[in-house]
């Protein structure tokens, strides 16, 4: 119990992604959530009660106040988070609000696809210092490939419309902060991705994420060409450097600056200062929501906010042991010179493999991420990083280690 409390005690930020809505105005291919084979969000309400969400409130009120909590993140998702009456968005962040201590940072943000906001929302948004996150494929031929209605049809102007109203909003000031997220799809033209959010969309920030596979399903053949995509990122991203941000680019580089990054970013070993956890729109605690593509999934203890604490949740032994080994540093890593960058890839269901029942394994992603990060340690040594200097940070001592 006491190496439990050690954990714990090391956590100063809850990252949350909580579910306001369990529907949503699409029909992605691709949703892990809708269509990855779970369908627990049928047993959900449809929507959050104000009620629930002034229990999450006292919930995490009191999780902060015993765990010594200093941050709450909270992430509105779904399904669509704007898939919700105005009047009830506003009732339900109020409601958080109110129960929160003021002395406790509180953030909003919210994951949309745009298609629903309007200048109401916009108003909403400003109001309450929302951080904004849009999912977005690409241009409109790779958009609806994937990203299509209930009925079939293409959501793309929908969404680019969203867009502009954010842009809108953001050049004025009334918002602090949008960005787009993609997916990453190897068959997909990154130049054109990248040029169409940042030319034509006008994105200040960008997020390309590795797509949901774990040792079960990972077609490795395609490893080199995840690689060539990272790459080609870094290569576009370095013509705009001081305008554009690519999170997994900068935090990429902040490892390898030897800035202190955190387990969500996906680099480096140190020990996670924040866990990201799930609430559901009936109070239902639960872990990282992507996991739920994982055969662990089941296994997990989901209590209701009004049923648990914070403490008990976090406590409970296979989130503890799940957390320790997406953590540390997996044995088959040991050898491999990124380690102190990578950690085994950061994202726990790229780690997770039914055969030895563990998240303790390199990621899916291995040789990918190797290719990614050899070409930017290189690109910082051509432009004056002192090759000590970028030793020292990947815990090297032996030049001849470096691959």
């Amino acid at each position: 119990m006491q190496m439990d409390q050690t954990y714990l005690s090391q956590v100063n930020t809850v990252e949350i992604v909580l579910k306001i809505v369990e529907r949503c105005n699409l029909n992605c291919s691709y949703c892990y959530y809708f269509n990855g084979g779970n369908n627990d969000f049928e047993k959900m309400p449809a929507v959050m009660t104000p009620k629930t969400a002034s229990d999450i409130g006292a919930f995490l009120a009191e999780g902060a106040k015993r765990i010594g909590i200093n941050q709450v993140n909270l992430d509105f998702h779904g399904g669509e988070p704007l898939f919700l009456k105005k009047e009830r968005f506003i009732e339900i962040v109020e409601a958080l609000i109110d129960a929160l201590d003021p002395d406790v940072k509180l953030r909003f943000a919210i994951q949309t696809n745009a298609a629903l906001i309007d200048d109401e929302w916009i108003d909403i948004l400003s109001k309450y210092n929302f951080l904004v996150g849009v999912s977005l494929d690409g241009p409109k031929s790779y958009n609806d490939k994937f990203r299509i209605d209930h009925k079939g049809r293409s959501s793309y102007d929908d969404t680019v419309n969203g867009i502009r109203l954010l842009r809108e909003a953001y050049e004025s000031g009334r918002i602090k902060s949008y960005g787009g997220l993609a997916v990453i799809n190897h068959e997909f033209d990154s130049n054109k991705i990248y040029r169409h959010f940042v030319d034509d969309l006008k994105f200040p920030g960008l997020d390309f994420l590795l797509p949901d596979y774990t040792h079960d399903n990972f077609d490795s053949s395609t490893a080199a060409a995840y690689g060539d995509y990272l790459i080609n990122l870094f290569e576009l991203w370095k013509e705009d450097f001081e305008d554009i941000e690519v999170r997994r680019i900068n935090n990429l580089i902040a490892a390898f600056s030897g800035d202190e990054t955190n387990r969500f970013v996906g680099f480096s070993k140190q020990a996670a200062k924040a866990i990201a956890f799930t609430i559901h729109s009936d109070g239902t605690c639960a872990p990282d929501d992507i996991l739920r593509i994982t055969p662990v999934w089941d296994e997990f203890i989901k209590p209701n906010v009004t049923e648990t604490t914070l403490e008990q949740f976090l406590l409970q032994p296979l989130l503890i042991q799940m957390e320790k080994e997406s953590r540390a540093v997996p044995p088959a890593c040991e050898v491999c010179c990124w380690a102190n960058i990578c950690g085994g890839g950061g994202v726990q269901t790229h780690q997770y493999d039914s055969k030895n029942h563990s998240f303790h394994n390199p990621s899916v992603f291995c040789e990918s991420l190797q290719q990614f990060y050899a070409h930017v340690a290189q690109f910082l040594l051509d432009n004056g990083m002192p090759q000590h200097r970028l030793l020292e940070i990947l815990g090297i001592q032996d030049e001849e280690k470096v691959a």
